[in-house]
């Protein structure tokens, strides 16, 4: 079976032969696979993602048929993703991407590139766009080459990493800091409260900050220029700079989400067992409008329309209006509420 295979080479003799597509290994092995491939970083992310899943999973025994769908949907994008991470290392290791060629098997694609004098022909040159998994659809790889360009730019602000920091120290902090009531309510208000408050003071900081420094960096660096002359419309630029941002966003809002949902699971043990029932039972649960089913009072209306015809004053009233009077009034007995 015919595949591609993208060359890399460092130096005269040294070569890379890195499949393109999708890798099994990389699906079942996922951070110790990054791992191996030397990518620290990466492999890091992976396995910070998989222990959080595990401390949901060890919190709620229940959230076991999503922790199943995450773990795979991790190892899926791993999967599709393999050729990247391939790339990226030795690119890291001082490869440089000579062309992409279709063979049997990484030998044969070596053997065809010295078969051409170390020269690839112009259909060997063509590279997938950086970054993009292999199982996105054509149309929509320009929209995520510019959202993954936004991402690599962002994390090369140190601003990142700082405020990532900040966002954690303050959901860790300020619930330490100030004292609640020792009552499940004050317990609640100084654990969300304050915490949601810095989260949203944090993103909404983060979000101005690297919209207008990335696209600044982008202009003084011409990497914009080289982007709009590429065959992308403009907004599929613009819709790409958005997406990168609004994934930093939802990265920096999960971990902080994830801290904050741990630190009340943990310090809820710590209330009085009264509190703690009242916490689960009154303070962190779901609330909805309760609509009472509306009755059938057909008989009932035509039983008192029925007597009302026997008195004289109702002889030359419209049947229409006395029916819809008395349903009104059939309709505020039952749904009233009286007191206790």
């Amino acid at each position: 079976m015919t595949r591609s295979y993208e060359i890399h080479q460092r130096g005269p003799g040294e070569r890379r032969s890195i499949p393109v597509g999708f890798s099994p290994t990389a699906l079942l092995l996922g951070p110790a696979w990054l791992y191996a491939q030397r990518l620290v970083v990466e492999g890091s992310a992976a396995l910070g993602v998989e222990l959080i899943l595990a401390g949901i999973l060890a919190v709620n025994q229940a959230a076991w048929p999503a922790y199943l769908v995450l773990h795979a949907l991790t190892g899926l994008l791993i999967g599709f993703s393999a050729r990247h991470f391939r790339s990226l290392a030795a690119e890291r290791n001082g490869f440089a991407y000579r062309c992409t060629i279709p063979a049997r098997n990484a030998a044969a694609a070596g053997a065809k590139l010295d078969q051409m004098g170390g020269e690839p022909l112009p259909e060997w040159r063509a590279r997938h766009l950086f970054g993009v998994p292999d199982i996105a659809p054509r149309p929509v790889r320009g929209v995520l080459a510019v959202t993954l360009l936004t991402l690599k730019a962002a994390f090369r602000y140190r601003l990142v990493l700082v405020l990532l920091a900040l966002l954690i120290t303050a959901v860790f902090v300020l619930p330490t800091v100030i004292k609640h009531d020792g009552s499940a309510q004050g317990f609640t208000q100084i654990l969300l409260t304050y915490t949601l408050s810095a989260i949203t003071g944090l993103m909404g900081f983060a979000t101005l900050w690297l919209a207008c420094g990335t696209l600044a960096r982008d202009i003084d660096d011409l990497q914009l220029l080289l982007v709009v002359v590429k065959p992308i419309p403009r907004w599929q630029v613009w819709l790409g700079k958005w997406l990168g941002i609004m994934a930093l966003n939802a990265g920096m809002v999960g971990i902080a989400g994830a801290i904050v949902f741990g630190l009340l699971q943990v310090r809820a043990g710590q209330l009085a067992p009264d509190q703690q029932a009242k916490l689960r039972n009154e303070v962190l649960v779901a609330r909805a409008s309760a609509r009472v089913p509306v009755p059938d009072l057909t008989r009932q209306v035509e039983e008192v329309y029925a007597e009302r015809q026997k008195q004289a004053q109702a002889a030359g009233l419209d049947p229409r209006t006395v029916r819809q009077q008395i349903r009104e009034q059939l309709l505020s007995r039952v749904q009233a509420v009286g007191p206790g």
